[in-house]
């Protein structure tokens, strides 16, 4: 950690605020992301010492507390066979000291080979539920809602599956602006419906699915899987190579 350190000039919480002021200058800070890393797996003193840093912000940058929210990000989830899983329990916690938090889940996002970091589609998706989680928390403060709620009305997303090509398992991901009766189903190049995976109602909110292909189910080739809504239908190309 010194050398890391080091890169921070020695005072990297000094640097934070540096930056932070600089942003002031130019605009407004709305809220504070925090991502957690691997290093304090195991403690339970966590949430008080988020709490500290996050009250001395709110001093050194003269912001209110009841307008700047604290979004905390899980670390690799149990159900990708993280290997620091264990902290989000803890994470989980922090509301408890810190009122104004938030937890933005890592479930279903998906990571690397070393099962300790999200490799670029769980980070982008995860980046995706913090933009999400922030914007309900505009809305609901009456900060820009006009804003907010055009951006939310057109916010169905349906991303591609991950990994693709693909085999015997892949994740597919989308994110709903409203809670509505959802289907995804997979298909066939000649349209024929193979399965559905998903046909329920759901919440506002971002989702991951896994797609698993029983080994005599079907074969090798292209396939397509479409998210459909009352208001909103995209399907998106995926490969199966066994």
């Amino acid at each position: 950690m010194k050398n890391i350190i080091t890169e921070y000039g020695g005072n990297p919480y000094g640097r934070l605020v540096e930056i932070a002021k600089l942003a002031q200058k130019d605009g407004i800070i709305k809220g504070i992301l925090l991502h957690q890393g691997e290093s304090n797996t195991g403690d339970n003193q966590w949430p008080s010492k988020v709490k500290k840093i996050y009250n001395n912000l709110m001093t050194d940058l003269e912001l209110d507390p009841a307008k700047v929210p604290l979004l905390a990000g899980e670390v690799v989830n149990a159900d990708q066979g993280g290997i620091c899983a264990s902290v989000n329990s803890i994470i989980a916690k922090l509301p408890q000291t810190l009122p104004n938090s938030y937890v933005i889940s890592s479930k279903g996002c998906t990571d690397a080979t070393d099962n300790l970091h999200f490799n670029s589609a769980g980070y982008r998706e995860l980046g995706k539920r913090y933009a999400v989680k922030m914007l309900s928390i505009l809305k609901s403060q009456n900060t820009d809602v006009d804003e907010t709620e055009s951006i939310l009305k057109d916010s169905y997303k349906l991303n591609q599956n991950y990994p693709n090509p693909f085999n015997p398992t892949t994740v597919i991901s989308y994110q709903l602006p409203k809670s509505e009766y959802v289907s995804l189903k997979i298909y066939d190049v000649l349209g024929n419906e193979i399965t559905t995976v998903v046909n329920e109602y759901k919440q506002a909110g971002n989702y991951s699915v896994e797609f698993r292909v029983k080994s005599d189910e079907i074969s090798s080739g292209i396939y397509f899987y479409r998210l459909t809504t009352g208001n909103f239908s995209e399907s998106k190309k995926m490969i199966l190579i066994k």
